[in-house]
């Protein structure tokens, strides 16, 4: 087989198919960054994708009602913000963690109903700038439509997988309403909840076909989707069946149409989703928390005929000392890979206390396995 490029490569994997060796990448906090930058391990300006040699890169549709996105009060310690979704969170400075949200917009059908038409494609939903994962879409300004175009023609001229960061039906609409009263709507009123995640999908449709339209066309859809705790998923797979699948297999049929691939994550143990998931047709599941109970080994043996596999490197697996981590990081990545269908990923995000040598070492270990 001869070399591939990065495009060729993912896809293979996700696709199931052979490839010349394993894609690599990996997500990070902020502060993980910042304390190898700050101790000379890493050059500031330099993305993490280009300074590890990941493999892909992450452009964004921001789904939200179009709120002017900023800073409402600033404090020692935290920022009060709103974000394009229209939710109020309070943000502690320099630390990567979800805010304490203080309020959402929709409230009520009537709120709903007052906002819903707002959700259509503009080119300004597309954005190629970085992604903080606790502040849905927080644009920075970018320029002009041309600029933004040029710059994607280099990703695509890059050879890189190119996905596009999506929340799915439920988390969009989690972000626009809460949580609790979210989870409190799925049994009181299944009616509304499903016009809401049609809506989203609805607009994802037609955001991408938009993007199609100006020439913006990607190899994947990130769709985030944290829909489970460590102990399990928040409501029932029947539940999920029957008011989420329906919206996910519609937009799968859509992106399967057009050459996309779809790489699902979620948080915490999913595992008595993922038929679910399978019958929607997502192609790949990420990030498979360790401490969840996720052991990619497992998914392996269960669903790997259907499915592709990112992730399952833990935080604790890579602190283990030489022997013992490079046995379970070679008895995981060759279970999973085998036949096709994994790629690497730690299983949530790189943390501080994780020292920069002891990660090369990670890289060094899974690269070192022959897939």
């Amino acid at each position: 087989m001869g070399v591939m490029t990065n495009r060729e490569r993912m896809r293979a994997a996700i696709g199931r198919r052979p490839i010349d060796r394993l894609p690599i990448n990996d997500s990070f906090w902020d502060e993980t960054l910042t304390a190898w930058q700050d101790a000379g391990h890493m050059p500031r300006g330099v993305s993490a994708r280009d300074f590890f040699d990941f493999e892909w890169q992450l452009v964004h549709f921001d789904a939200g009602f179009g709120f002017e996105a900023g800073d409402i009060e600033t404090h020692a310690t935290h920022v009060v913000r709103r974000d394009a979704y229209g939710a109020i969170g309070r943000f502690q400075k320099g630390r990567s963690a979800p805010a304490e949200m203080l309020e959402y917009p929709v409230k009520t059908r009537a709120d709903w109903d007052q906002l819903k038409d707002r959700l259509h494609w503009t080119p300004e939903r597309f954005g190629l700038h970085g992604f903080y994962a606790f502040t849905p879409y927080w644009r920075p300004p970018e320029t002009d439509w041309q600029t933004k175009a040029s710059a994607y023609a280099g990703l695509r001229d890059s050879q890189d997988y190119i996905a596009l960061y999506v929340y799915d039906a439920f988390e969009a609409t989690w972000r626009r309403m809460g949580h609790e009263r979210a989870l409190v709507a799925l049994l009181e009123d299944p009616a509304w909840m499903r016009e809401m995640f049609e809506a989203q999908i609805d607009l994802l449709i037609e955001g991408y076909q938009g993007m199609i339209d100006l020439g913006i066309v990607v190899d994947g859809f990130f769709m985030a989707s944290d829909l489970a705790l460590k102990t399990g998923p928040m409501f029932s797979p029947r539940l999920h069946c029957e008011l989420c699948c329906p919206a996910l297999s519609r937009l799968v049929r859509f992106l399967h149409a057009n050459d996309v691939q779809i790489i699902f994550h979620c948080d915490g143990d999913f595992r008595p989703l993922i038929g679910n998931l399978i019958e929607a047709g997502v192609d790949c599941i990420q990030p498979l928390e360790v401490h969840a109970g996720m052991d990619v080994r497992e998914l392996k043996r269960d669903y790997g005929e259907h499915l592709a596999f990112m992730g399952n490197i833990g935080h604790d697996e890579m602190l283990l000392p030489d022997a013992e981590m490079q046995a379970l990081i070679t008895d995981k990545v060759t279970s999973a890979a085998r036949g096709g269908g994994y790629l690497y990923h730690s299983d949530h995000s790189v943390a501080p206390d994780i020292p920069f040598a002891q990660y090369v070492k990670v890289l060094d270990m899974v690269r070192s396995v022959v897939v």
